[in-house]
């Protein structure tokens, strides 16, 4: 086994890979003794997303070489991230022989293990690297007045603006 993950909740791993399948067509995944990456611009190159697991928030990491880089269908993936539940923990395996990414649900109560194979796509994943751009705001906000703020916005438009002033951000729609 080349590579193996262990992410220890199903929904939190879920919610990342809709992310992701609302943008992309494909997840270039870049495993390193440090973590997962995946580091993809939209097919239009306007928007980067960069993901980044660190080892730590994994229950169990192996990676036996120094990097694996795979690429999977966003689809697929998401069509099984779904499935999983808040009792489950997913293991990610790795399987070069058949081509596949194994994806396993671990329920944590009963030990149920429910087993999805996602086919692995041809190509090679372009490594980018992070833009070095200077931020000049910064703002922090509860996650739900700002999930409550894009499904507002989602009601009258499908683009978000946001503007900083001294003492407050204002979103138009």
């Amino acid at each position: 086994m080349g590579f193996r993950a262990v992410y220890p909740t199903a929904t939190k791993f879920k919610y990342i890979i809709q992310t992701i399948a609302k943008v992309m067509d494909e997840v270039p995944f870049i495993a390193t003794q440090d973590g997962i990456d995946v580091r993809t611009l939209t097919p239009d190159k306007t928007t980067m997303i960069i993901l980044r697991l660190p080892m730590a928030a994994f229950e169990e990491y192996e990676l036996n070489e120094d990097k694996k880089t795979f690429i999977v269908p966003a689809d697929e993936l998401n069509r099984i991230a779904k499935r999983g539940t808040r009792n489950d923990l997913v293991e990610l395996k790795l399987d070069e022989e058949r081509r596949r990414l194994e994806v396993n649900f671990i329920d944590k109560k009963t030990g149920v293990v429910r087993s999805f194979y996602v086919p692995l796509r041809e190509g090679v994943v372009e490594e980018f690297s992070e833009p070095q751009v200077e931020l000049t705001v910064t703002a922090r906000m509860m996650a739900d007045d700002f999930k409550n703020i894009i499904n507002d916005a989602k009601i009258v438009s499908d683009e978000v603006e946001f503007s900083s002033y001294e003492d407050r951000i204002e979103v138009y729609a």
